[in-house]
């Protein structure tokens, strides 16, 4: 909000003293459109996200996240930021956003921010952003941004020359960003915000400043901790932050910190609560620096994950008979899912059809007719074991593909990338120093 004309007009109109206050709180943390926060989760941690999330929260900081989710998100957000100001001042902070994929490496996002004085000034930020994952280790994205900005209508600005022309600004920006794997565990993201330096003066000029932000993070089962810097003209901020999930991942415990030109800024502190699909966050952040007699910004989020994990489709089931002659009868599924096995060893005396669950055995044959089921006959002469490795077929198995890591197979099994340890622990015997090789047979738990 660093605008020449603005400050003007406030100081010449003390019934808008809480506006000069809002521009006071803003020019000490950030300028127009630079609080680029989001998620309750993400302000808990201080803004150090973009290297180990996998939302649509990443789009606010690193668009290349899409592409690493697991499936379609919605977000909705309200916080209230510096309770306890002494005029009484009302701050509040609204976003709501969508991310999904489209494929299995492309990510698609939309999003809505707000941020606003009362009805004496309004931010806007209307987003829309796509990413793509190139061979499981780089992933890219871009974000566009439509940003407006409004002060209030008012018998004050009505005689002001600084808004004879208009009570507001809009127009457009970019950022992009790079999400690289160094390993399972490391990611480092790149992200550069403002591309454009859109021009959001209203009787003057004023071009917004250019955002570098470099981050590392380290995510395993459960537990990540990230730190990230973003540097800009005249200002050089570091943020970290750390996150535990407890009691089988239903609570997360987070904290962070954030240092602006050397000086402690900001400490920061949440929690989360996930429930299926539905994941409920909160943020508390408390300035240290600058702003005082405050109460600090408060902040919460309401996510869930749409047609995830509950929905069903019907499984295509491949039926294989004897040992070489294959006969596939294939329902019609609407999503793409795991084919079920059936094997159906070659006929011996009162032989039975064996399920690959292994769960219950059906009569190869309608004699018996008093209904009972019986037990389980295997073949007299056991089948051939094929070439390599041999898994039963009640076990899932994968063979590890070009560039694939264990959190990349966890991804596809599981649904998060935390279920590499699960992989990790049933495979130990085969994999070297943590890392797999193409080709290889893995069990899946």
């Amino acid at each position: 909000m660093r605008f020449f004309t603005t400050y003007e007009f406030l100081l010449s109109r003390k019934r808008v003293f809480a506006a000069l206050i809002f521009l006071f709180v803003f020019s000490y943390c950030f300028a127009s459109f630079e609080d680029d926060s989001g998620s309750a989760r993400m302000r808990a941690m201080s803004g150090a996200i973009s290297a180990v999330s996998d939302n649509s929260e990443e789009l606010f900081v690193q668009p290349a996240g899409l592409s690493l989710m697991t499936g379609p998100e919605v977000t909705l957000g309200y916080g209230r930021m510096y309770l306890g100001l002494s005029d009484g001042s009302n701050i509040s902070d609204n976003l709501a956003s969508l991310g999904f994929k489209i494929g299995s490496n492309t990510g698609c996002g939309f999003a809505y921010k707000s941020t606003a004085l009362d009805s004496v000034y309004t931010e806007q930020s209307y987003m829309a952003a796509f990413a793509y994952r190139i061979k499981h280790k780089v992933a890219i994205g871009v974000t566009g941004k439509y940003l407006q900005l409004k002060y209030g209508n008012d018998a004050y600005t009505a005689i002001d020359p600084v808004f004879s022309q208009s009570y507001g600004k809009s127009n457009f920006d970019l950022d992009a960003g790079v999400i690289v794997s160094l390993s399972d565990f490391i990611n480092v993201s790149y992200a550069r915000q403002n591309n454009l330096g859109a021009d959001m003066g209203i009787a003057g000029q004023y071009l917004l400043t250019p955002v570098d932000r470099l981050g590392i993070g380290y995510l395993e089962d459960g537990f990540c901790i990230s730190i990230e810097d973003s540097e800009s003209p005249g200002q050089s901020n570091i943020y970290s932050g750390i996150e535990k999930y407890i009691f089988r991942k239903m609570f997360a415990i987070r904290s962070g910190a954030a240092f602006s030109n050397g000086k402690f800024a900001k400490f920061s502190a949440g929690l989360g609560i996930c429930m299926g699909d539905f994941r409920f966050d909160y943020s508390f952040d408390m300035p240290l620096a600058g702003i005082v007699n405050t109460q600090g910004t408060h902040f919460m989020t309401m996510s869930a994950k749409i047609f995830g994990k509950g929905r069903k489709a019907v499984p295509k089931i491949v039926e294989y008979k004897g040992e070489d002659k294959k006969e596939a009868v294939i329902n019609k599924a609407k999503v793409p899912q795991e084919p079920i096995y059936i094997y159906v060893y070659p006929p011996v005396s009162n032989s039975q059809v064996v399920a690959s669950s292994g769960a219950f055995a059906v009569p190869a044959s309608s004699s018996s007719a008093s209904g009972v089921i019986p037990e389980t006959v295997q073949p007299k002469k056991k089948a051939a074991k094929p070439a390599g490795e041999y898994i039963p077929p009640f076990v899932k198995s994968h063979k590890v593909g070009h560039g694939e890591t264990l959190p990349d197979i966890a991804l596809k099994y599981y649904g998060t990338k935390s279920g590499w340890t699960k992989i990790f622990n049933a495979n130990k015997d085969k994999i070297e120093k943590g890392c797999v090789k193409e080709g290889d047979i893995l069990v899946i738990p």
